[in-house]
């Protein structure tokens, strides 16, 4: 009796309860390892099977952006476009201005030139007259003056 109690008592000795308890958890450790083992050869599995998958995803990936890429060659091609479609209209419109600018003082120009011709004839017709009364002066001085000799 003695020596159950001293093998009881014994450090090397354990109690039914630490004996479950270790086994349990031995358990336990070997429940996770088997579910880990499990998982990675579902991954490895799943990577064997979802190969076409990653192919298929990198294909649609590579070909939106493609898509993109396009997309956004094409918005700037348009963009470019309507930028010079817009310096035209600018550069028409300048021109535009400077055309009626230049109607303008044509417009001008003829209105002083007519002004002009009709200060010059207005001054001929004048001065005809003026020739015409000094002839006239002149005819009447030559008449008095042979009535005199």
């Amino acid at each position: 009796m003695q020596s159950q109690i001293a093998a009881k008592n014994s450090p090397n000795k354990q109690s039914g309860r630490q004996q479950i308890e270790m086994i349990l958890s031995r358990c336990h450790q070997l429940h996770r390892e088997k579910q880990q083992s499990e998982a990675l050869i579902q991954s490895e599995q799943l990577s064997n099977v979802d190969q076409p998958l990653k192919q298929q995803i990198t294909r649609i990936v590579v070909e939106k952006h493609e898509r993109d890429d396009f997309d956004r060659i094409m918005e700037e091609d348009l963009e470019n476009q309507l930028n010079e479609l817009e310096l035209k209209h600018i550069e028409q419109k300048q021109q535009q201005n400077q055309y009626e600018t230049l109607l303008k003082q044509m417009k001008r120009y003829g209105t002083m030139n007519r002004i002009s011709y009709s200060l010059r004839v207005s001054h001929y017709n004048q001065m005809q007259k003026r020739n015409t009364t000094k002839n006239q002066c002149l005819n009447n001085i030559m008449r008095n003056l042979k009535f005199l000799y």
